[in-house]
């Protein structure tokens, strides 16, 4: 008997197998990349590797296209080429750095669809400064203010290290502008409260000038910029000579209330995770004092730099937002700033699409994409990676955050050849605050009706490879979903005074009524559904599992076993 099950089975297999000859589907892609972290941005450490690997399951196979729009200037002045890896799907870089920043995204595509991996963006702390041209002067009044920038290319500031320094010696040579930190003699670090170094933008800020800023005319300026992650990558520029005068009809010991050379700008916005510093340079005679608040609370000091010219939020979370006050005093008075920083929640996703959806030809299906966050998403709509046109396909319908597909329409070919994809496309669904992007690919796979399994209760019909099957809801099971276990009653534990011994076996003539019990059958699992069957007459010891089943018996296998 069981034999007889066995061979049920697998004939029954054979047929499912037998009436799908060839598929066709549009492209499902799934990428990963390292380093794998999430958000806007992507910051590499500079030289690290970087990686992306792509897989898609098509059919007809689908071919791959690599998408690369640079955010810096090429080429960067002072680096060099890099050397990288592609093929099908794949992308290896094995030192990453300035030349490379940017957005990288791959397509996937066939004759029924286009499918497109999320946006990566990558970036890295470059640095390259300018130290060939002729040395500049900065003319600085005495108790006055001025500034030298530290003139070159940066990427992620927050990445960068700045340094400001003198040089005394009796001549500067070109040797020595390429490698300053390591010429012997005295190199003085400066940013001492009146002397400000913005980390925010690498410029040097003399709050009050005075005499001793100029030194002998030898002895010049100059910065340092230096990668956190990389101590070893280190740019020197901005050769800068210093200079100061009394002004006609200045007072060298006059002093000066408070004013802004620089502060970060009223309203800042960043994501959350991300780190965000803000400035507050004054100049002022006597060198101003630095205070900070939070919504009228001050700040804790662990978060401010030395002289609180900056406060560096690493991470920062929601509850980092809020108005923040800078105050700068002085003998001769007071002036304040305020700056509002806002961080964005993550983006937080309400109804994700799915990844595929198999529509019978002429039915109807539909599928919602939605999310929230602070601003709240917008939702836009893509197919095969182009912007949706409205009434370009007269079945589409997209209303807000549902997108509807009518009388669905299977490919067709030609007689020469040509196919006509039919409905079978890739919808793409980008949500977007501004600050944050998610994207989603769901693929429409349109079949005929003899390609899909009869689903009933609300059960869909899925692709599992290369064929088609039933996906039951939790109450129902089977190859076209029709068994029920939440509503049986429990088995009894004896019929006419006979033990019902489930797997086992029932003396001949046994009526079972209202039976819910799974049995296994060479590894497949059965159901006998709730009702009445019809009386067991088999020989003594025939196994309940080996019962002839009708139309609603449960001998059918399960979906995928």
């Amino acid at each position: 008997m069981f034999a007889m099950a066995f061979f049920q089975i697998v004939f029954i297999f054979t047929l499912i197998s037998a009436g799908i000859t060839e598929i066709y589907y549009p492209p499902v892609l799934t990428c990963t990349h390292s380093p794998m972290k999430s958000g806007s941005s992507i910051s590499v450490l500079y030289g690290s590797p970087v990686s992306i690997n792509c897989a898609v399951d098509a059919s007809p196979a689908a071919s791959y296209r690599l998408n690369f729009e640079k955010t810096v200037p090429d080429p960067i002045p002072g680096e060099n080429a890099t050397q990288y890896a592609e093929s099908p799907g794949q992308l290896q870089i094995p030192s990453f750095n300035g030349r490379l920043a940017g957005f990288y995204t791959y397509q996937a595509s066939n004759d029924f669809g286009t499918a497109v991996a999320k946006k990566l963006h990558f970036k890295t702390q470059f640095i390259s400064v300018d130290n060939s041209g002729p040395v500049k002067s900065l003319l600085l009044a005495q108790t006055r203010s001025g500034m030298i920038p530290c003139d070159g290319t940066f990427l992620d500031y927050n990445g960068i290290n700045f340094e400001w320094k003198y040089y005394a010696a009796s001549s500067l040579t070109d040797a020595a502008k390429t490698a300053l930190t390591a010429v012997p003699g005295p190199l003085v670090n400066l940013d001492n409260g009146r002397l400000v170094v913005d980390r925010t933008s690498g410029s040097l800020y003399f709050t009050a000038g005075l005499l001793t800023d100029s030194h002998a005319s030898a002895d010049h300026y100059f910065c340092v910029a230096s990668l956190k992650s990389n101590a070893s990558v280190v740019g020197v520029g901005s050769i800068s000579k210093v200079t100061t005068q009394l002004k006609s009809g200045d007072n060298p010991t006059l002093e000066h209330p408070p004013a802004f050379m620089k502060t970060s700008a009223a309203s800042v916005d960043v994501n959350q995770d991300e780190d965000v510093t803000l400035v507050c340079i004054a100049s002022g005679k006597p060198t101003p004092t630095i205070t900070w608040t939070k919504d009228g609370t001050t700040l804790d000091s662990n978060l401010q730099s030395e002289y609180n010219t900056h406060v560096i939020i690493r991470k920062a979370q929601t509850s980092d937002s809020g108005v923040y006050k800078c105050t700068a005093h002085n003998t001769q008075n007071t002036a304040s700033q305020d700056i509002t920083l806002k961080v964005y929640g993550k983006l937080t996703i309400t109804k994700e699409p799915p990844v595929e959806i198999v529509v019978i030809e002429g039915k109807k299906a539909s599928f919602q994409c939605a999310g929230s966050g602070s601003p709240q998403p917008q939702t836009k709509w893509y197919i095969n990676a182009q912007p949706y046109v409205i009434n370009q396909n007269p079945r589409i319908t997209i209303s807000g955050d549902t997108f509807t597909i009518k009388n669905a329409k299977i490919p067709i070919t030609a007689s020469n050849g040509t196919i006509d994809p039919g409905d079978n496309m890739v919808v793409q669904c980008e949500l977007t605050n501004n600050h944050q992007t998610v994207l989603f690919n769901t693929g429409i796979n349109a079949v005929d009706n003899s390609t899909c399994p009869d689903c009933k209760n609300e059960g869909k019909c899925i692709r599992n490879a290369t064929r088609y099957i039933c996906n039951c809801t939790a109450e129902f099971s089977g190859a076209t979903c029709e068994k029920c276990e939440t509503s049986c009653p429990d088995p009894p534990a004896s019929v006419d005074n006979l033990p019902l011994i489930i797997g086992g076996s029932v003396a001949a003539g046994v009526v079972v009524t209202a039976v819910g019990v799974t049995l296994t059958v060479l590894g497949v699992k059965k159901m006998l559904i709730c009702q009445k069957p019809n009386s067991i007459n088999h020989n003594d010891n025939a196994e309940l599992g080996d019962a002839s089943p009708d139309k609603n018996d449960s001998s059918t296998p399960e979906a995928g076993a």
